[in-house]
């Protein structure tokens, strides 16, 4: 009996590894891709494109003058795009970002836009390549009071050896864009198959 027993064990097993053989499984891989928190600066292989006058996104910490909201999302500096006036467009643009491993790349960030007098704006874009057009994947028009986790999933075709992404500003008479901890991570499913089966003795 106990030797049929032994027997049963090592066939249900034997099944069961093929099975997953067969038809492979998955597991959430959640890599993150990119990462930048901004306590050390703006990094200097990140850029600034002036779309409309010289108006600059800086280190600071949480909104204009220190206020709403008076701390950064994360650590103790986020970066903001505060000028006086309205119309004044700047992109904030990483580095490439390799996503070609990528299954389903989810970009994730702290954003805080106060009212003053109007609300400024941000556009998120994305692109495939450095000479390639900006896709929009989000827009924000209204005030956003208090530091607020977005997350935005960049489309597959946008996800290759050199993604890039831009955070554009556009000043609207607001207490300015602030945009903190950023990051690049797996959201998707990642499939596994086994190579072999060894079976053990009992």
């Amino acid at each position: 009996m106990k030797h049929s027993t032994k027997e049963a064990m090592r066939y249900l097993i034997t099944i069961i590894f093929c099975i997953t053989l067969i038809m492979g499984f998955k597991i959430a891989k959640g890599q993150v891709f990119f990462q930048e928190g901004f306590e050390q600066g703006i990094p200097i292989n990140w850029s600034q494109q002036f779309l409309s006058s010289t108006a600059s996104w800086y280190l600071q910490t949480g909104g204009l003058n220190g206020e709403h909201p008076d701390t950064a999302y994360s650590g103790n500096y986020n970066v903001i795009l505060q000028q006086s006036g309205s119309s004044k467009v700047t992109r904030l643009i990483t580095p490439t970002i390799d996503l070609s491993d990528a299954v389903k790349a989810q970009l994730r960030f702290g954003v805080a836009m106060t009212q003053y007098v109007g609300v400024d704006e941000l556009t998120i874009e994305c692109r495939a390549h450095p000479d390639s057009v900006w896709v929009t994947l989000a827009y924000f028009q209204a005030a956003i009071p208090v530091w607020t986790d977005i997350e935005l999933q960049i489309p597959d075709s946008l996800a290759t050896e050199t993604t890039g992404i831009a955070f554009k500003g556009k000043t609207n008479y607001g207490g300015g864009v602030c945009i903190d901890q950023i990051e690049i991570v797996e959201n998707g499913l990642v499939s596994l198959f086994v190579k072999s089966i060894k079976a053990s003795n009992f």
